[in-house]
Formats: C-alpha cells, structure tokens, sequence
C-alpha cells in the first residue's frame, strides 16, 4: 500500500508567511501613533538679566545673572540650571523658583576683554556677556543732567511724561558702558528697565512709574552698584478721580489681562471684556469681590464699581492661578 505524502517542510513555512501576510492574527493595522513629543524647554533671559556689565578683572559682578525657564509657555519649577563661564567662577542658586527664575553669581577671570557665561537646560541655552577691563579706571560719578525728569507731577500709578535721566563720569570725563541701577521708593513704585547702561556720551535714562500713595514720592540712581554713588529723585503723585476703566482677556498672543495691574480711584467701575477665547474671573484675597465663575466665550462683559481701597487680586482657572499664569490686580485708591 502506497503511503501519502507530507508537505515538505519548506512548503508549511511559505504557507505560514502567507497566512501572515494576509493578516491572520494582526492587529488590521489599527495601532494608534505614538503621542506628540512635549514642547521643548526653552532658556530666555530674566529681566534684569545681568548681561552687558562691565567689571574689573577677578571681580565679582554687581549684578547676578538671571534666566527663566519655560515649557510650551508655561514656567518650570525647579528645574536644575547648568552654569558655565568662558573665565572666573560661577555658581547658580538653586533650581528655578516657583516662577521657572534661577540666578547665578559669576566672578570673571582676570583676561581683559569678552567674557561670556552659558545657562543650560538640555539643548536650550541663554547666553550672557561681561566686558572685562585689567586696569582700574579713574572714580565713578553720576549726577543730574539737562532736562532730567526730577520734579514731575504724575498721576499715582502712572509712568511720568519724561524719562529720569543721569550722567555717569569716570575720572570727571563721560564714562560709556557703565551699569546704573534704578531704585523706586514707595508702594507700586517701579522703573522700566530697572538697570541701565550709560551710551557713549555717559548718559543713562529709564521710566519712572508712580507709586500708589499720592504725595511725594522718591527714587535713586546708582552708578556701578547699589554701594556706588547716587543720585536722587523727587515726584509728586496726584489721585486719581473715581471714573470708568475697561481690563481686557486674551487668549491670542499669550493668554493674559490686560492691563495685568490696574490703579483706579475708590467709585470706579470697571469693565472686564473677553476678547477672544474662553475665560472665567475668579477673586483670590482680601479685599475680594464676586467675579465671574463658571467660565465664558465671548461677546461677554463684566463690571464691577470698586467703593473700597485695597488691592483686589483676581486670576483665570482655565490659563493660570492665584500665583502663576494669568492673573491681575486692581489698586483701588
């Protein structure tokens, strides 16, 4: 009797491929893609960054550098900096803050010339540069110049019409490249920048923004460092009459109110307009008021008469907090 035959080997394997290429057993192609990767860190400059000074050799700088970290627009919390400097020594202050902010005290090297400093997270980096003299220049001075801004009247909370203007000597000639540091006193005083370099002529300029108590009010220039010489300035802040304001929300080019800080007069009612994008008003504080929860598209407004001074604080729960993210006061006076 004839036995049958079996399959030889090689051909159970050429059935098994094309059982497997027919798709027996797969998954029919059904696999989801992989998630999107997250948005990159990314290292920028603080304000002030403490880049651009100018410093004797083997000095530590007047100034710590500064950097704040942010992923996908949002601020990263502690997050470790990595420091590095072209010359001297350098060493950060601990990981960013609860504002994505890290600092960094530099001493630079004794070379005359450029010397730079790197902050680095991964691939993302921001760069400083301190310009590094090897003899010690003639004493430092700084003192009014022409039409210097000192003696304005503004209203509290307000930037005043002219710039604070000052003049920085080294050796009694004009001295360019030199670091002046502005100081406001007072509740709310502040100046845009807060340090500036004097230009090629000495000269040194930045904005004045009032406090919120009117009266008088003070602010000084130093030059080189807080310890340097100074100079000082004088203002008077006038109150606001009670009236209408209008604060705006956005969503399209960061999402934010604005103006983020709004100095009004006790009586004043203000208006919150969405502009675009969805939004709640949540007070967070005391003084508070109602606010307007639940959250909202526009066309929508919402308005509120402010009788009470105090400083309300307010913030949107969809892009930020009580502490981060979007968030506004209004001064009331």
């Amino acid at each position: 009797m004839t036995r049958p035959r079996r399959p030889s080997f090689s051909l159970a394997l050429l059935f098994g491929a094309l059982s497997s290429a027919c798709g027996g057993g797969g998954d029919g192609g059904t696999t989801p893609p992989p998630p999107p990767p997250p948005p990159p860190i990314v290292v920028e400059k603080g304000t002030p960054s403490g880049d651009g000074q100018t410093i004797i050799g083997g000095q530590a700088l007047a100034v710590p550098l500064k950097v704040k970290v942010t992923r996908g627009g949002a601020v990263v919390v502690g997050q470790a900096i990595t420091w590095t400097a072209s010359g001297g020594a350098i060493g950060g202050n601990g990981p960013t803050n609860s504002e994505g902010i890290a600092t960094a005290n530099w001493t630079v090297g004794v070379t005359a010339g450029i010397q730079t400093a790197n902050a680095t997270v991964g691939t993302a980096s921001a760069q400083f540069a301190a310009t590094v003299l090897t003899a010690t220049p003639g004493p430092i001075g700084i003192s009014f110049l022409g039409a210097t801004g000192n003696g304005q009247t503004g209203n509290v909370g307000s930037q005043l019409t002219n710039e604070l203007r000052v003049l920085v000597t080294r050796g009694g000639a004009p001295a360019g490249g030199e670091l002046v540091v502005w100081q406001a006193d007072g509740a709310n005083s502040f100046f845009e920048p807060e340090q500036t370099t004097s230009g090629a002529d000495g000269i040194a300029t930045s904005s004045w923004t009032l406090g919120t108590t009117a009266g008088a009010q003070a602010a000084t220039a130093f030059a080189g460092s807080l310890a340097g010489p100074s100079v000082g300035f004088t203002a008077t802040g006038v109150a606001l009459p009670p009236g209408t304001a209008t604060v705006k929300l956005y969503t399209a080019g960061g999402a934010r109110f604005e103006p983020a800080s709004l100095v009004v007069a006790a009586g004043t009612t203000v208006t919150f307009v969405w502009q675009d994008g969805f939004h709640d008003l949540l007070p967070t504080g005391a003084p508070t008021f109602p606010g307007a929860n639940g959250g909202f598209d526009p066309p929508k407004t919402y308005q509120f008469t402010f009788t009470t001074p105090g400083i309300y604080k307010y913030f949107c729960s969809v892009h930020g907090s009580p502490s981060t993210g979007m968030r506004g006061t209004v001064i009331v006076q």
